[in-house]
């Protein structure tokens, strides 16, 4: 039912769907934030958006992650050159769809439009999927994978606590520690708050069982 829904929108905005993949392929670089990602979060999006806006989540999911592989001196430009190949969209709506997709990375915020709620949720739910523990190293290859001293809680440098570690870990485990620890309280609609514990989970026992192997070899005590 879901691929069907969006395998209509897609049919129906075929040109701003085909202008946001090719920039997306004009990129060689994507950093775990390719065109599959973009779909990802759109399905997600008419999961947990309100059947009123369901196509106005999935056309702001569809170029959101255009900010992470063109940079954002060009990143309004382009969605806003995307954009005005969508028909039979209102100006308002677009206003809303643009608004949307310029604020999905920022903190939570009590004037979020019911679009943008919708279009968070979704990105989270989608970023917490087990695909994140490669997409998170894809995202960050200058950092470690993990710093052994560091294995069961975040580095001092970057405590669990601070809510701009997402942004500046230490180590890629740092990142997936903060995702799933805050990630889920973050959620706003009903279905993003059902869908998010089974995917923490699995987050949660990823780093426990990988955690627990470099225990078993010492490594956690080993000095480099």
């Amino acid at each position: 039912m879901i691929a069907q829904k969006f395998e209509e929108l897609r049919t129906k905005h075929r040109k701003f769907y085909n202008a946001v993949k090719r920039l997306h392929d004009s990129f060689t670089n994507q950093r775990g934030h390719d065109m599959y990602h973009n779909v990802h979060v759109a399905i997600y999006g008419l999961m947990v958006a309100d059947e009123a806006i369901r196509e106005l989540v999935w056309l702001a999911a569809i170029p959101h992650s255009l900010d992470r592989i063109a940079g954002d001196e060009s990143f309004e430009t382009n969605v806003r050159n995307c954009l005005r190949l969508v028909e039979g969209i209102s100006a308002t709506d677009l206003d809303t769809v643009f608004d949307a997709v310029m604020k999905h990375g920022r903190l939570n915020d009590e004037s979020d439009s019911p679009v943008l709620v919708a279009l968070k949720d979704a990105d989270r739910l989608a970023n917490l999927q087990l695909t994140l523990v490669i997409r998170a190293g894809q995202h960050r290859p200058n950092i470690p994978a993990c710093e052994m001293r560091h294995l069961r809680t975040s580095n001092p440098l970057c405590p669990a606590s601070d809510p701009a570690s997402h942004s500046k870990p230490q180590s890629v485990f740092d990142d997936l520690r903060y995702c799933s620890a805050n990630w889920p309280r973050m959620m706003r609609t009903d279905a993003g708050e059902r869908l998010v514990e089974p995917l923490v989970q699995e987050i949660k026992d990823f780093l426990d069982k990988a955690t627990k192997q470099y225990e078993e070899l010492g490594m956690d005590q080993i000095e480099i």
